[in-house]
């Protein structure tokens, strides 16, 4: 499908004049301006929105972000907030899963266009495909979008780049780019945390089981085809450096990753199962996806490196970097809202710590209660709560706490140093690329040795494509 069937019929019966741009697949808007090279300015993103009784669709440039307390009084709507992608799936039936082109008054919803948007000479957007995008001209597109209602309620990202010294005024400009949503606003919500999925929950007891065979993790395996998928694809990646045939989960086991690696990889991927996220941005699903397998392959590269001067379990270390961040996914969990605005503050600012911008945005909205707690802290509950091993959840806890000390300190170390070396190919969240003497010295690394085993890593799997679409 190159373009949605609804649209396509609709301009053809209005005899509107379009222009079709197809590029391989993507998974973002983003993604695709990107790799068109087409300015963001140019682009239309869609998000849709819902006050609980009234649902509408805002159109804005893809490089701004909406103003929902202005949204919020010109649709006459209550607490705005983005609804989860299989809500839009289910409203966009002819559009493929993420994919939302701003034209939510051929579907029935109310639409909302930015003024900004009619001051392009050409305006693209998504076609309801992630193969292609359409190109109406300015008189075109002011037709097509004739029935919606006109208004300035969105601002460029540039008003974003924030420092952590922003002035009351800057903070409470950013508080009107938070939806106010009723959800979950203090820590005593915050307990009615998810539940581990049955799957994760499985796999919890074959890996504790000494007894456990190669079988019994196949079976449960098995038993979520699009987690058996996912194993398949892992398995017969470069990723993983395996240069067989594999033709089943078994052979993924028993021939190319091992029951520790499969257990750990599939209770990561299985325990992502509660979990809503945007696919896109820098905070994104895709994103801490790539994050999280790269953290966890490259911990367990650096734990063989430093093997018999200090003494780690493998697996623990692998599943210690798969789930360190869990804190991020909990977050856009309980705070679409604040998450939604999140996502873009770091995507406008990578030059500052994501511990800084989290601060500024979970202090301002219904959040506001976890300012001085933070996702590292927030994930360790999570996984405390899930009986995850005393390792993961310490790791969880203090990777971004340079004078933790205890009992799991290499553990902690380990995956901090992962987490600087990927920054320095501009992977994750960690605070800058330059490696903290007090690493090294705890592992007994130098710097360089560091950086080469960094780098020999991010280049073997530069090209590997992590999506996690075979477990949406």
């Amino acid at each position: 499908m190159s373009i949605a069937e609804i649209i396509k019929t609709r301009f053809i019966k209005d005899n509107f004049s379009y222009d079709l741009l197809t590029h391989t697949r993507t998974q973002s808007l983003e993604q695709a301006a990107s790799l068109l090279q087409i300015p963001q300015r140019m682009l239309a993103r869609a998000v849709v929105l819902s006050d609980g009784s009234k649902t509408i669709m805002a159109a804005l440039p893809l490089n701004h972000v909406i103003d929902f307390q202005g949204l919020q009084e010109i649709s006459e709507s209550g607490r705005l907030s983005p609804v989860s992608l299989d809500e839009v799936r289910t409203i966009l039936g002819d559009c493929e899963h993420g994919s939302v082109p701003p034209l939510g008054h051929f579907y029935g919803l109310p639409t909302y266009v930015d003024e900004s948007l009619y001051s392009l000479t050409t305006v693209i957007f998504e076609a309801g495909s992630h193969e292609s995008l359409v190109c109406l001209n300015h008189h075109d597109f002011e037709r097509v979008t004739a029935s919606c209602t006109r208004f300035r309620f969105a601002q460029p990202v540039d008003m974003l780049r924030q420092n952590e010294q922003a002035t009351e005024l800057e903070m409470a400009t950013v508080e009107n780019l938070i939806p106010d949503s009723p959800l979950t606003g203090s820590l005593r919500e915050l307990y009615e945390l998810p539940t581990m999925p049955a799957t994760a929950l499985e796999l919890m007891e074959v890996r504790d089981d000494i007894n456990a065979t190669v079988q019994d993790l196949v079976d449960i395996v098995e038993g979520d085809p699009s987690l058996a998928a996912q194993i398949l694809r892992y398995a017969r990646s470069p990723f993983f450096a395996y240069r067989g045939e594999l033709d089943s989960v078994h052979d993924a086991v028993s021939r190319a990753l091992g029951f520790d690696m499969v257990v750990n990889l599939a209770l990561g991927l299985s325990s992502l199962k509660p979990f809503r996220i945007p696919p896109d941005g820098p905070l994104g699903m895709n994103a801490f996806w790539r994050h999280a397998s790269f953290s966890g392959a490259l911990s367990q590269r650096l734990g063989k490196n430093i093997q018999g001067k200090v003494n780690l379990k493998p697996g623990l270390l692998y599943l210690s970097g798969l789930l360190h961040n869990f804190g991020l996914i909990l977050f856009g969990h309980l705070f679409p809202s604040e998450y939604f605005l999140l996502n873009k503050l770091v995507s406008t600012n990578p030059e500052l710590p994501l511990t800084a911008l989290e601060k500024q945005v979970l202090g301002m909205g219904h959040a506001r209660d976890l300012m001085e707690v933070g996702h590292a802290r927030v994930g360790s509950w999570l996984l405390e709560f899930w009986n995850m091993p005393e390792e993961v959840i310490t790791v969880s806890r203090h990777h971004h706490n340079e004078g933790y000390h205890g009992v799991h300190v290499p553990y902690v170390h380990v995956i901090t140093l992962s987490n600087y070396l990927l920054k320095q190919h501009n992977i994750g969240d960690a605070a800058d690329a330059l490696i903290p003497a007090y690493l090294l010295e705890s592992l007994s690394m130098d710097a360089d040795e560091a950086r080469s085993i960094g780098k020999e890593f991010v280049d073997s799997c530069v090209n590997i494509d992590l999506g996690l679409s075979s477990v949406a």
